[in-house]
């Protein structure tokens, strides 16, 4: 409930100094300067994208008999809950929901979204990387880079030691509580990919692949608006929207998108008035794009909200 709160909180407090910041008259009439007809590609992208995603998560899970229909439905229940839940909570949704259409561990599908987002990190920070390199070499750019790259890069290496080595094993089996050992044990599983090499690279294109789909994302929101950059300036205000996204908030990481959209195109010599009616169209386009088809699961599959206590270690 704490973290609920403090996502909400610092949602809010953005927001409001952000609306103490911009020209609101201005803001709203970059809406009406929209041409609705590059939003509508955002629809195919969008979903192509979920699906990639949820044929790499199959690869992560590594287990053929897990349908990809199920994955499929899971991620666009778990992106719509995050759009309309604070800290993203559909993460944890999506495990539960998968974990009981497949008959899984809920606890080793969670794993496996951990280790997702840590493939997504590292990719964001490489096309971020691309970015930097090709046009704006900041000093606080690189910071950022390495930053973001560090909180993703740095766990991949120490659970691979982790998992490589018995003597941390030993240790956690020796002086940890039961229910950390069990959800230890889950999490080990899923990091039985580390030993096919192929098979990580196969996982890490996927990633660069889902995000440069991401990126074309940006570009079509910004296309609508009559902006039009160089094809690795997107890549650059991917990482900088993504990143931003890591800060705690409400639904839809609102506030922090908001910025984040802010300070990538402030690089650009956009203002913020574009800028934030940029992010809020990004946001409403794919919430439309991923909440209607996630509200037709819901309702066609019974399903309910609450996610009962003791099936999260199924």
């Amino acid at each position: 409930m704490l973290k609920k709160s403090l996502g909400i909180i610092i949602s809010i407090i953005l927001i409001i100094i952000l609306l103490l910041q911009i020209n609101l008259k201005e803001t709203i009439i970059e809406f009406t300067k929209i041409n609705i007809f590059w939003l509508i590609f955002l629809i195919p992208t969008v979903i192509f994208s979920l699906y990639l995603r949820s044929i790499r998560w199959q690869k992560i899970i590594n287990n053929q008999q897990i349908h990809t229909k199920s994955l499929f439905k899971g991620m666009i229940l778990g992106f719509s809950a995050n759009y309309l839940l604070p800290f993203k909570l559909g993460e944890v949704y999506r495990s539960y929901y998968v974990g009981r259409k497949e008959n899984m561990s809920k606890t080793f599908v969670f794993s496996t979204i951990i280790l997702e987002r840590i493939f997504d990190g590292i990719a964001i920070s490489l096309l971020l990387m691309i970015g930097i390199y090709f046009y704006h070499p900041y000093k606080w750019l690189f910071k950022v880079l390495i930053l973001g790259g560090g909180l993703f890069l740095i766990p991949l290496i120490i659970l691979f030691i982790f998992y490589k080595i018995p003597y941390f094993h030993n240790i956690i089996d020796t002086y940890l509580p039961n229910f950390i050992k069990k959800y230890y044990v889950n999490f080990r599983e899923c990091l039985h990919i580390l030993n096919n090499p192929v098979h990580v690279l196969n996982i890490f294109a996927f990633s660069i692949l889902i995000w440069i789909i991401e990126a074309i994302n940006i570009l079509l929101v910004l296309k609508s608006m009559g902006i039009l950059l160089f094809p690795a300036a997107y890549f650059l205000i991917l990482g900088l929207v993504a990143f931003s996204t890591l800060i705690p908030s409400g639904p839809a990481s609102i506030g922090p998108f908001q910025y984040g959209y802010i300070i990538a195109l402030a690089i650009f010599n956009i203002n913020m008035e574009k800028a934030v009616a940029a992010s809020f169209i990004n946001q409403i386009c794919a919430l439309f794009i991923t909440v209607v088809p996630g509200i037709f699961i819901f309702y066609r599959e019974h399903l309910k909200l609450n996610m009962p206590s003791g099936t999260s270690s199924h």
